[in-house]
């Protein structure tokens, strides 16, 4: 199956999925396996206690970014983080370019050889005249506010856990990850990534959801979301899946009830 992102897209500054309204308050000693992206799936999932994060994105700027983000919030305290962030126009995107060399010279003890490599020929590409672009010039709904580390407390106890966080990365899309890991966890999100699969193809999509199970924990939880404004056809669909094709998955769904924004579909595999 072909999901339509590439390898060297834009990013996401901020994730646009209303985080604080669905995540487990509780993943202690919880394996995950996250979608990349923005990298907040991933933070919320540290916030939460997980000390066991696998991100997986086709688009390879995605852990570059999400390790930078993470970089910054074990390098500064949260006046700080803000105070670059918000003195940042994602629409021009040099304002946010200037920052990183400062952030490379105060937190690169936090960053892989891999990735400071990546972030300064980023940098020497960056010119007066030739601008590399990351970001589009326009985000649906994405906001730091999403995110449950937005509060001084809960950027504190993000900061903490992430000093024992494993956080490793994976360039691959959600059709092939059943190809590129052999472990098991006890947490899946996929995001709004099967909104994306035209319906036409919704075997493709069972088998998809089929394949993740050899990768899942007995018990283990896989969380899918879908927006209003753009999965609608997706919503509309959804009970159409064959449930009878997916014997292994109790399914269940719940509408985000304090925003217009979509629904939280879960597959929890049974024991």
């Amino acid at each position: 199956m072909t999901l339509y992102y590439g390898n060297a897209d834009v990013l996401y500054a901020w994730s646009n999925e209303p985080l604080r309204e669905y995540y487990d308050v509780n993943m202690n000693d919880k394996k995950v396996l996250s979608v990349t992206s923005s990298g907040d799936h991933i933070l919320h999932a540290a916030f939460a206690g997980s000390y066991d994060i696998t991100g997986f994105d086709i688009n390879r700027f995605c852990k570059y970014y999400s390790a930078l983000k993470i970089a910054m919030i074990k390098k500064y305290n949260f006046e700080d983080f803000i105070e670059i962030f918000e003195t940042t126009s994602f629409c021009y995107h040099s304002h946010f370019y200037k920052k990183i060399r400062l952030i490379l010279n105060d937190a690169s003890k936090y960053l892989s050889d891999d990735e400071i490599s990546f972030w300064s020929k980023f940098i020497e590409l960056q010119n007066e005249y030739y601008e590399i672009s990351l970001f589009p010039n326009f985000f649906d709904g994405c906001s730091f506010y999403n995110n449950v580390y937005c509060t001084l407390d809960n950027y504190k106890k993000l900061k903490d856990n992430l000093q024992n966080c494993r956080i490793t990365y994976i360039d691959c899309n959600a059709s092939n990850l059943y190809n590129k890991i052999s472990e098991k966890y006890d947490l899946i999100y996929l995001s709004n990534i099967l909104g994306k699969v035209p319906w036409t193809r919704t075997q493709q999509i069972i088998s998809l959801i089929n394949s993740l199970k050899d990768i899942l924990n007995i018990n283990g939880k896989i969380y899918d979301y879908a927006f209003f404004n753009n999965d609608w056809h997706y919503i509309d669909n959804k009970f159409n899946l064959h449930e009878d094709e997916l014997l292994d998955y109790d399914i269940k769904f719940r509408k985000i009830i304090n925003t217009n924004d979509g629904i939280i579909y879960t597959y929890n595999r049974k024991s």
